[in-house]
């Protein structure tokens, strides 16, 4: 399970922030000199931002971030396959295939909710061929059945499969404050004065970045189908949203229309290396290094936030790991690790390991390394250092009368056009957190 960074959690966050940018304003004022009076002007104008930012933050958690009417819970759920019975019924009243009464009771009872949640939210109606709206087809309001969409796009993403932290529901910007840098403590003598380490202020703010997806339905599926095409849109819709949202939290630029990747950090993580001079297939003791690498520098922390993200080769290489029966003997033909086995769990490593494990494809599978093409990259890190924030609920729309452009019509094609569209943000709270090897090898045959 992911953490989540409550608001009042982010608001400890930038008071803790606030109150050492304060106690450093305090420690410089006391020493008189040019140099000090310059760095006090700077600090009082990062003061000045960090409480404006607590103020903000402040005034945004006074907005309603639930729906009118439903902030109590809703008892009983959306049914998609309710709402296109209706659908089919208002086509087959529209064509005359059956008389318009029918539809109308089937909203009025089998599908009251439905049609009660679509009024509710000023959800429009379309009149076939009755006056009565009922008897119309609605347009179902996106934040109903939002839930199952997107809880099934965010386990499809490897980076929200660590446990990063998760800042939910947003609806304005929010800064937060970014580790730049440890201080260092020293042993003193009774009279000895500590030497001075230099602190690294530093807000990032989240700004809401957008990805969507644009999905056909033909009408005949709709009115040939009951329960399938609800499966059928969700897997379309979820797919093409996890892939573009694993994209950007991989390898996003950090731009305006794109949030900073982890992959974007890499050069700043703890001990950044190659495998080998040519690259080489990546094993769990590679995977052990790496953790290790983060204890040498004190970045490691005995807390289950732990946990590596890998392009799927290189885990099925190190799962399918050999133990070689004598000197010489080729690895491939080796005896498996665990004997009952013929490749490894990942339950086997992470275990032991105390971390989670994911593979993406958003990974490359080319970068150079010596002489070689086929190498990838491993990062490991504590997640709880990558902060990941939601705003505008996912949206979902749809529509039979919209136009594609040039290159189609629903309305002429006699389809049915479904948008979703994400706002989200993401940032690295402390690079040196992480860890990354180059080289691990992509290709079976350079194992």
């Amino acid at each position: 399970m992911a953490n989540e960074l409550s608001q009042e959690k982010l608001e400890s966050m930038l008071t803790s922030f606030r109150d050492d940018v304060t106690k450093a304003i305090d420690t410089r004022v006391k020493q008189e000199s040019d140099v000090a009076t310059k760095e006090v002007g700077e600090l009082q104008k990062k003061l000045g931002e960090a409480n404006a930012a607590i103020k903000e933050l402040q005034e945004s958690s006074k907005k309603s971030f639930g729906l009118a009417g439903l902030d109590g819970g809703v008892a009983k759920k959306f049914s998609w396959a309710n709402y296109y019975r209706g659908l089919a019924l208002n086509h087959d009243a529209s064509k005359g295939r059956i008389e318009s009464s029918v539809a109308k009771n089937y909203w009025d009872k089998e599908a009251s909710f439905e049609a009660t949640l679509c009024r509710e939210y000023g959800a429009t109606v379309k009149d076939f061929n009755a006056t009565d709206g009922s008897s119309g087809g609605f347009v179902v309001p996106p934040q109903v059945y939002q839930g199952d969409i997107i809880d099934t796009v965010y386990a499809n993403t490897a980076v929200l499969q660590m446990p990063v932290l998760k800042l939910p529901n947003l609806r304005s910007d929010v800064p937060i404050p970014v580790d730049n840098g440890n201080l260092t403590a020293y042993s003193l003598g009774e009279t000895e004065k500590p030497t001075k380490t230099s602190s690294s202020f530093k807000l990032e703010w989240l700004r809401p970045k957008k990805i969507g997806c644009f999905v056909k339905i033909s009408k005949r599926l709709l009115y040939q189908t009951n329960d399938t095409i609800a499966t059928l849109i969700k897997s379309k819709i979820t797919n093409d949203m996890s892939v573009k949202l694993s994209a950007m939290l991989t390898n996003g630029k950090g731009a305006d229309s794109e949030g900073k990747g982890i992959m974007q950090y890499v050069d700043d993580m703890t001990d950044y290396k190659t495998l080998s001079a040519n690259g080489a297939r990546f094993t769990i003791d590679h995977l052990a290094s790496m953790k290790q690498s983060l204890a040498v520098v004190n970045e490691l922390r005995d807390t289950p936030t732990y946990g590596a993200i890998m392009r799927p080769e290189v885990e099925w290489g190190m799962l399918r790991q050999k133990v070689e029966m004598y000197s010489g003997q080729s690895t491939k033909n080796g005896m498996n690790i665990l004997p009952a086995s013929l490749i490894l769990d990942k339950a086997n490593i992470e275990g032991p390991l105390k971390m989670k494990i994911a593979s993406t494809t958003q990974i490359s599978a080319t970068d150079t390394c010596g002489t070689t093409t086929t190498a990838s990259k491993v990062v490991l890190g504590d997640w709880s250092k990558f902060v990941y924030a939601s705003f505008r609920d996912p949206e979902f729309r749809m529509s039979d009368v919209a136009g594609d452009g040039s290159t189609g019509s629903a309305l002429l094609d006699d389809e049915l056009y479904m948008v979703m569209f994400l706002e989200y943000d993401c940032v690295c709270l402390r690079a040196a957190a992480f860890t990354a090897r180059k080289g691990a090898q992509t290709a079976e045959a350079s194992w």
